[in-house]
């Protein structure tokens, strides 16, 4: 059965893939056990998924990130993230590498986040796409250059709202090879200390609205358990995460009806935890 799916992915997705490239993806295993649901969340991966968070992560970090999409090495993403902050703010690099020898995206960025007082941060990244592919020689090797901007709001203590836009003037690799851009709009809510509720809505170009949501409960400083939902595709996610002093190590596998398991997993190390 497996067999059979990589050629049907081969034979007929790859094409349709560089009609409608996607470089932007979220990272950080944490993320996906909360469904995706991430715009409101603020972590190191907020160095991909909304670089205004890195503006109250005051923490210094590193990050690697790994998800094998139903087993399928063709599947599977790679990214890294960092967080350097200072009093006001913080800088952020993030890449991620999706695909493999005959067909991969790249998505390298640099982020520059500022805190405006105690509760608005507002961000900016510059990215640098490229795209890979063997064997359609039209759209071999192309690169582009786009951005992305973000706001991190805490509406009280413990409610926060976030936004992110990636690539919002549709720059593209050329004319068969378009970048969607994406808009998301969550929340993260933690009712009580130990609860963690997160949700979004994310839109992409042609694309059908994307729900999601999450919830996280931390019954003891060193875990986490997660579970998550999105719709489109639907997905179910269940997560856990380890916190051992300085690093932070989060697995997350994620089911699909009609497809199967992916897996997720992050390590992050934190410098002055």
């Amino acid at each position: 059965m497996k067999s059979v799916f990589i050629t049907v992915f081969l034979v007929f997705c790859v094409p349709l893939m560089l009609l409608s490239s996607n470089p932007w993806r979220p990272s950080g295993g944490r993320q996906a056990g909360l469904g995706g649901a991430s715009v409101g969340v603020s972590d190191v991966w907020s160095a991909s998924n909304n670089q205004a968070g890195l503006a109250f992560f005051q923490t210094p970090a590193v990050g690697v990130y790994f998800t094998n999409a139903y087993f399928l090495e063709q599947l599977s993403t790679k990214a890294i993230a960092a967080s350097i902050p200072f009093k006001t703010g913080a800088f952020g690099v993030t890449a991620n590498y999706f695909g493999y020898t005959y067909y991969n995206e790249i998505n390298a960025g640099l982020s520059y986040a500022q805190r405006f007082g105690k509760n608005l941060a507002a961000a900016v990244q510059l990215d640098y796409l490229h795209l890979g592919q063997g064997g359609y020689a039209d759209l071999q090797n192309k690169s582009a250059v786009t951005f992305e901007l973000s706001l991190m709001g805490a509406i009280t203590n413990n409610f926060s709202v976030g936004a992110h836009v990636f690539n919002p003037v549709g720059v593209k690799y050329s004319d068969y090879a378009t970048i969607p851009a994406c808009y998301r709009l969550g929340l993260g809510w933690f009712p009580v200390r130990e609860v963690l509720v997160a949700a979004e809505v994310e839109m992409q170009t042609n694309e059908k609205e994307n729900i999601k949501c999450g919830v996280e409960y931390t019954p003891l400083k060193m875990i986490s358990l997660r579970t998550g939902f999105s719709s489109s595709p639907q997905l179910w996610d269940f997560g856990v995460g380890l916190n051992l002093q300085k690093f932070t190590l989060d697995l997350t596998p994620t089911w699909n009806m009609t497809l199967g398991w992916s897996t997720h997993v992050s390590l992050s190390y934190h410098f002055n935890k």
